[in-house]
C-alpha cells in the first residue's frame, strides 16, 4: 500500500509488514522526467537484494476517434 507520492521532493510513504506489524515508512526515490499528458498509475514494489524498487505504468488519455464501424 502507498500514499503521499510527492513528485517534487521525490518521496513516497509505503505501508510494509515488518516483524509482523504494518508500518508506514517514508522512502526517497529517483525518476526520469515524465512528459506532459502522461500520469503514473499502478505502483508496484519489487524487493531485490533487500532493496525496494518502485515500478509503475504510465498512462495517457487519448480521446476516442469513433472506433470501429459495424458493417451494415
Amino acid at each position: 500500500m502507498w500514499k503521499d507520492d510527492d513528485e517534487i521532493n521525490q518521496t513516497i510513504m509505503l505501508k510494509l509488514l515488518i516483524n509482523g506489524e504494518w508500518k508506514w515508512l517514508k522512502f526517497n526515490y529517483q525518476q526520469h522526467s515524465i512528459d506532459n499528458g502522461w500520469v503514473k498509475s499502478q505502483i508496484s514494489i519489487v524487493i531485490k537484494r533487500n532493496q525496494p524498487y518502485l515500478t509503475y505504468a504510465l498512462e495517457k488519455y487519448v480521446p476516442a476517434t469513433g472506433g470501429a464501424k459495424s458493417p451494415g
